[in-house]
């Protein structure tokens, strides 16, 4: 599964100027008051030049200060944790099968920069990774990052995360032609306490 940050929905009814999101917009109030949430996800990915689409669904699970989780339970039940110095890999029983520190990830102190800021209510720091645009009407939003550097441009095309009171659809553009949308529902379950490596 590959590193995810955060959707593509209402784009045609929207005709608010983009800028950065900002207190009292929809998607930066749900952000600067993020605790724990959990979300039931499906999730697609396409590829050029294969026919068939790969389908997971699963739990997400964000454990403020600590990580994130995304517990698979189709097609395969698999567990992939993130938390703030490492990811890992985990089988159908919870056994650890792959650890490996976050630090050595491709733009990883990019991306930490990005969260950190985020997660602080700063979204002003998006601008410095990414061309952002942001737009909301009607109770629905949609947040769309292109990235700035050569680095990360040569790998990742677009990110666009779509919602109305939290988060309902992300989707990722590769340079490859690699599309993933995952579909957000919240949820109830608690898996918190898988967050360790």
């Amino acid at each position: 599964m590959k590193f995810i940050v955060f959707l593509l929905l209402f784009l045609c009814s929207m005709t608010a100027s983009a800028q950065i999101p900002v207190e009292g917009d929809l998607f930066a109030d749900w952000l600067m008051q993020l605790e724990d949430e959990t979300y039931s996800y499906e999730q697609t990915k396409t590829q050029p030049d294969v026919t068939d689409t790969f389908k997971a669904s699963g739990i997400f699970q964000f454990v403020k200060d600590k990580g994130i989780i995304f517990k698979q339970e189709k097609p395969a039940k698999q567990t992939f944790v993130s938390t703030t110095e490492k990811y890992c890999l985990k089988d159908v029983n919870g056994q650890t099968e792959k650890v490996d520190n976050l630090s050595e990830l491709p733009h990883f102190s990019d991306i930490k920069k990005l969260f950190d800021k985020a997660l602080d209510g700063k979204l002003s720091g998006l601008k410095r990774i990414f061309e952002v645009f942001y737009i909301e009407e009607e109770g629905s939003w949609l947040l769309r990052l292109t990235p700035k550097s050569k680095d990360l441009a040569s790998l990742i095309m677009e990110v666009t995360v779509t919602g109305s009171q939290k988060p309902e659809e992300l989707t990722i553009l590769y340079t490859n032609g690699e599309e993933i949308t995952v579909h957000f529902t919240p949820s109830k379950q608690d898996i918190s306490d898988e967050i360790g490596c």
